[in-house]
C-alpha cells in the first residue's frame, strides 16, 4: 500500500519517455529513501523537537499547527478503532471467516464516520474559542 504511488510513478514514466525506466527507477528510489528517512526521523526525535525545529525553519504556523493536530488525532483515531474491535468481540466472539471482510469494510465506515463527527465537533470547539 505504502509503495503504489512508487511503482505508478515507474509505469508512468516508462510509457511517457524515452530513457523512462531509468529515470523512473531513479524517482522510485529517490521517494523510497525520503519516505525511510521520513520514518527514521519521526521515529527517533520526539514530536515537541520536531516542532521546534518546524518553528526554527519557519514553517509557516498553520502548517505546524496543522501537523500537531494531525499527530493528536492520529492516536485517538487508532484508540477509536481499538474499542470499536473489542466492542465487536465482546457482541459476537468470533465471526466466520467468510464474513471477516465484511466486518472489517464496516468497522472502517463506522470509524471514519466517528472521526468526521469527532472533527465537525472540535472544528465548532475551535471556532468557539477563537481560533482563527
Amino acid at each position: 500500500f505504502l509503495f503504489l504511488p512508487l511503482t505508478l510513478s515507474l509505469a508512468v514514466l516508462a510509457s511517457f519517455t524515452p530513457g523512462g525506466w531509468r529515470t523512473g527507477a531513479h524517482l522510485a528510489a529517490r521517494s523510497l529513501l525520503c519516505l525511510v528517512t521520513a520514518i527514521l526521523f519521526a521515529g527517533t526525535t520526539p514530536f515537541s523537537e520536531i516542532l521546534r525545529l518546524l518553528r526554527r525553519l519557519r514553517v509557516p504556523p498553520l502548517m505546524a499547527t496543522a501537523l500537531a493536530l494531525a499527530y493528536r488525532y492520529a492516536f485517538l483515531f487508532v484508540d477509536e478503532a481499538r474499542r470499536m474491535q473489542t466492542a465487536r468481540w465482546a457482541r459476537c466472539f468470533s465471526a466466520p471467516k467468510r464474513r471477516e471482510a465484511g466486518w472489517r469494510a464496516a468497522l472502517i465506515g463506522r470509524l471514519l464516520l466517528r472521526s468526521l463527527d469527532r472533527s465537525e465537533r472540535v472544528y465548532a470547539a475551535m471556532l468557539a474559542r477563537g481560533w482563527r
